[in-house]
């Protein structure tokens, strides 16, 4: 099938003519009662409210194939119509339950299928015509639902289709469909869903084959010159004598430079694709707003920064000030961690099953953070102290090996034996014992290969009590080490700053195909991002004056930034783009699900997260509202797997596009 000029778009408030049109078709076929049975049975009540007008009205996609025309009404010879509900009265609800029961069968889900709710030919015209008006009204519903794998019938069981359907769509009989179990909706097992239908699909590669994709070779020029002339008149076209442009740039491929071309199974090539890994990403950085884009531009680092250091503070620590202990950490760009009041988040049920919760803890906590990212990402930190570490003498025995390999440096508050310990405080005892126990194991195993930790013993206990005067004693010590790591980290990033930004991502330098298969260009995009494992981001450029470019359907238009302008648009698109079609889902917030999105938010200006965040809690209140109760504020992510990609926050309180915050 290709794309043909006699099939058009119907809109959903059309003319009257093209209801006369179609209603013309249906009663050459038989009637309105015949059609009904196939497309709208009636219901329970031995009623339907079908109507061509209905169809139109309320199904999300109509097309039609037009004959020819007279002056007073038009000719139509084939109508389709597709929607995410199973014929044209169901309701919402309908979808959802109907692809639970196909996917059982068919590898179908909620981003990629639509049903067929109206599908007509003129049987009149001899089969070969008649097939061929089928398969372009098939042909462009694929390419306007380009995301769209699947059309699906849900036929009735008695209904006879055409030979068109029984030739061209897979048939699923209905006896091998099972009942849909309990845990599925009380209205689905109780219809038995799909034990009342026959089921046809057909997939998109049925109509719009899956293009073969591979490197250029040189004899391709003369196949691809037509298609490029097309796309790019100024660059390749009659007046330009580039005939061997191409060529040339076939022949000049290397590993940052590649060309692909797509080809039909009887190798007819369809499509190119020229990619190069040469960016100027500071350039593009300038100009266009990509600050979303968190990870777009990298510093290249020559070696890797040197790692935070793992400092324990244990002993008699109720003898320094903990906020002027935690004040002075933080003034060297290191993470406090008090064990005693972070216990929960450290020693959750993960972390214990990894046999070591503390590193467990500060693996979790360093992916927060990225070295190399964009402005609004942090910088790894220069230590990690951790407070009151181990808690008891069991867990000292415990975690013994893990302690001595892990730890950098370990410092005993030693009070002293004529200090008075207040035996009421449970906690510090059982730190006192612990401290005890796992120095005495130090002392065992110091000259150890495995034990890397340094133990310093630092005396508090003759200041009377003076906390600020022992954390004076505590901080000589640490400050020096935590600066000496500190200027490590610093001087590296200053010398780095002077490296420049390299891309993470690579460009399409010429992009065109055949208009029939321009819905098939992810296919050779796909292959584009296999062969540049190592970049995230795609760019592609097209010219202003170029006002529409469906190439560009799966990219992100990027905007300009503030008073300034450019004679070309930017479009952006990421390697997980092609996760979606499988993976994406979207569904309501939930409150396990808040830490990840505060992940998720890291990148953005800490103003612009608190209030995103701040909505997110707001809408959690109303969890148990069902959608379509109508809460007052809904809070959406985008998962794949267990990642968010995307966040939406729905509010009734809001009345102007000047309250809408677009991230």
């Amino acid at each position: 099938a290709k794309s043909n000029a006699k099939v058009r778009r119907v809109a959903q408030s059309s003319d009257d003519n093209d209801v006369r049109g179609i209603t013309a078709l249906v009663n050459s076929l038989g009637g309105v009662t015949i059609i009904r049975q196939g497309f709208c049975p009636p219901g329970p009540g031995g009623s339907s409210s079908f109507s061509i007008a209905t169809v139109l009205e309320s199904t999300f996609l109509t097309l039609v194939y037009d004959g020819d025309a007279n002056e007073s009404s038009k000719t139509i010879l084939g109508c389709l119509s597709v929607d995410d509900g199973t014929s044209v009265t169901a309701d919402s609800e309908n979808f959802e339950i109907a692809i639970d029961a196909l996917s059982q069968y068919i590898p179908v889900n909620k981003n990629n299928c639509l049903f067929i709710n109206f599908f007509v030919m003129d049987e009149k015209c001899p089969v070969p015509v008649s097939e061929q008006y089928g398969c372009d009204l098939l042909h462009a519903g694929f390419e306007i639902c380009d995301r769209t794998d699947f059309f699906v019938w849900l036929c009735p069981k008695n209904y006879v289709v055409s030979d068109f359907i029984e030739k061209y769509f897979t048939f699923t009989k209905q006896d091998d469909l099972a009942e849909i179990g309990e845990s599925k909706s009380e209205v689905a097992t109780e219809k038995k869903f799909l034990n009342d239908y026959k089921v046809f699909y057909i997939h998109r590669s049925t109509i719009l084959p899956r293009l073969l994709v591979r490197e250029a070779r040189v004899e391709d020029n003369d196949d691809l010159l037509p298609i490029l002339q097309r796309a790019y008149p100024d660059i390749v076209g009659p007046k330009n004598d580039n005939n061997f442009l191409l060529a040339d740039m076939i022949e000049a491929q290397d590993d940052r430079n590649k060309i692909f071309v797509g080809c039909l199974r009887n190798n007819d090539v369809v499509g190119m694709l020229s990619t190069s890994c040469d960016v100027n990403i500071s350039l593009l950085m300038r100009i266009f707003d990509v600050d979303a884009f968190a990870d777009i531009a990298q510093r290249q680092r020559q070696r890797p920064l040197p790692p935070p250091l793992v400092i324990g503070v244990s002993g008699d620590i109720r003898q320094v000030d903990v906020v002027s202990l935690y004040e002075m950490v933080s003034g060297f760009d290191a993470v406090f961690i008090n064990v005693e009041t972070e216990a929960e988040d450290i020693f959750t049920e993960a972390a214990l099953e990894s046999g070591d919760p503390v590193s467990h803890f500060i693996r979790s906590r360093m992916e927060s953070y990225n070295v190399v990212g964009g402005e609004h990402q942090r910088a790894m930190p220069s230590a990690f102290v951790l407070v009151g570490y181990p808690r008891t003498e069991a867990e000292a025995n415990e975690q013994m090996d893990n302690i001595f390999s892990s730890f950098d440096y370990m410092m005993e508050l030693n009070a002293g034996d004529d200090n008075e310990e207040d035996e009421e405080d449970e906690f510090l005892q059982q730190q006192l014992d612990a401290v005890d126990a796992l120095r005495e194991l130090y002392m065992q195993n110091r000259r150890s290969p495995q034990c890397k930790v340094d133990w310093q013993r630092i005396s508090v206990g003759n200041n009377s009590g003076d906390k600020l005067l022992n954390l004076h004693q505590l901080s000589g010590d640490m400050s020096r080490i935590m600066e000496r790591r500190y200027n490590e980290i610093q001087i590296q990033l200053e010398e780095e700053k002077d490296e420049p930004l390299k891309a993470n991502a690579f460009a399409v330098t010429l992009f065109a195909m055949e208009d029939e298969f321009v819905s098939r260009s992810d296919d050779i995009l796909r292959l584009a991002f296999e062969e540049q494992p190592a970049f995230q981001y795609c760019l592609f450029m097209i010219p202003n004056t170029k006002l529409h470019n469906p190439l560009a359907k799966s990219f992100t238009h990027v905007q300009t930034r503030a008073g300034l302008s450019f004679d070309q648009s930017l479009y952006v698109l990421h390697r997980s783009y092609y996760l979606a079609k499988e993976h994406l889902e979207v569904v309501r917030l939930d409150s396990f699900a808040l830490p990840t999105l505060e992940h998720f938010l890291l990148p953005l200006p800490e103003n612009q997260r608190r209030e995103t965040l701040v909505h997110a809690e707001v809408a959690l209140r109303e969890a148990d509202v069902a959608m379509k109760d109508n809460p007052k504020e809904v809070c959406l992510v985008v998962k794949i797997a267990d990642s968010i990609v995307g966040c939406v926050q729905l509010s009734r309180k809001v009345t102007s596009d000047d309250d809408v915050l677009w991230l």
